[in-house]
C-alpha cells in the first residue's frame, strides 16, 4: 500500500505557485514588473495641469494696471491640488496652464495662487499680461476666456 500525504489546498497552491516562479524567469519578472512598475510609474507624475474638467472659473478680470486677475476653485481632490498658474505668451496670446500636484509635494509655478477670502473655496491668482487674448490650456486644446473690464 501507497502513502498519503494530506496537505491544504493554500499549502498545494503557494508550493505550485513559487515552483512556477522558479521554473519560469519570466514569469517571476512580469509580476514583479506589474507589481513596481504601477508605483514608480505613479509616482514619477508629480506635476500635471487641471483640464477645463477639472477648474471653475468664476471671473477674469482685466484690470487698470495690464495685469489679468482670475477667480478660481479646483475639484476638490484627495491626493492633488493646485498651488497656482504657469503663463507662456504664445503668437496666439497668453496660454495659462493650471498646475496640479501631489499635496505632499511643493512645485514651482510661475504665478502662486491665494485664496480669495478666508474660508472659502476659491482662489485667486494675478497674471501679468501684455493685450491679448488669454486662453487656458486644456491637454492639447486652448479655450480663450471671456475678460471682464475692471470697474
Amino acid at each position: 500500500m501507497g502513502r498519503f500525504s494530506f496537505r491544504s489546498h493554500s499549502e498545494l497552491k503557494s508550493k505550485t505557485t513559487i515552483n512556477n516562479f522558479i521554473k519560469y524567469p519570466k514569469l517571476l519578472l512580469i509580476a514583479v514588473t506589474f507589481l513596481f512598475g504601477g508605483c514608480v510609474a505613479f509616482a514619477a507624475v508629480e506635476r500635471r495641469s487641471y483640464g477645463e474638467g477639472g477648474l471653475t472659473i468664476k471671473e477674469v478680470t482685466k484690470l487698470k494696471d495690464g495685469t489679468v486677475r482670475i477667480v478660481y476653485s479646483s475639484k476638490p481632490e484627495s491626493m492633488w491640488y493646485c498651488p497656482g498658474v504657469d503663463s507662456k505668451m504664445t503668437d496666439k496670446g497668453l496660454v495659462l496652464t493650471f498646475v496640479k500636484c501631489l499635496f505632499n509635494k511643493k512645485v514651482s509655478v510661475n504665478h502662486s495662487a491665494g485664496p480669495l477670502k478666508k474660508g472659502e473655496i476659491w482662489k485667486v491668482v494675478i497674471v501679468p499680461a501684455k493685450g491679448g487674448p488669454v486662453f487656458l490650456k486644456s491637454r492639447k486644446e486652448l479655450k480663450k476666456l471671456n475678460l471682464k473690464a475692471e470697474k
